[in-house]
């Protein structure tokens, strides 16, 4: 994914919270007095568990993110080891072709 593509998906997801924040506010400005205090309550509670849950996920990506890593090294590991190899091929079919084409001369 390139810097455009996260920004815009970045800018998306900006966009539906401010429209879910606002969204709530008026929700919240609609309520009658007596349950302004269990409707702080259960936003502060979910604000907790969203915020645990995050942390727990960051080290879960976090983690993810090292183990693909050390995949992607080691796939580009074998992959310059098969080029190498690939290119010993050439070289040497290529060899033997000069001396195939010397033995039978003009």
């Amino acid at each position: 994914m390139d810097d455009t593509q996260f920004q815009a998906i970045l800018n998306t997801i900006t966009n539906k919270t401010n429209y879910q924040r606002a969204n709530l506010f008026s929700i919240i400005e609609q309520l009658p007095d007596t349950e302004l205090s269990s409707t702080i309550h259960l936003i502060a509670n979910e604000y907790i568990d969203q915020t645990l849950y995050k942390r727990q996920n960051y080290q879960s990506l976090h983690d993810s993110n090292s183990q693909l890593e050390k995949t992607s090294k080691k796939l580009c590991k074998k992959n310059q080891a098969l080029i190498r190899q690939t290119q010993s091929l050439g070289a040497q079919n290529q060899h033997l072709q000069t001396a195939t084409q010397s033995d039978i001369g003009p």
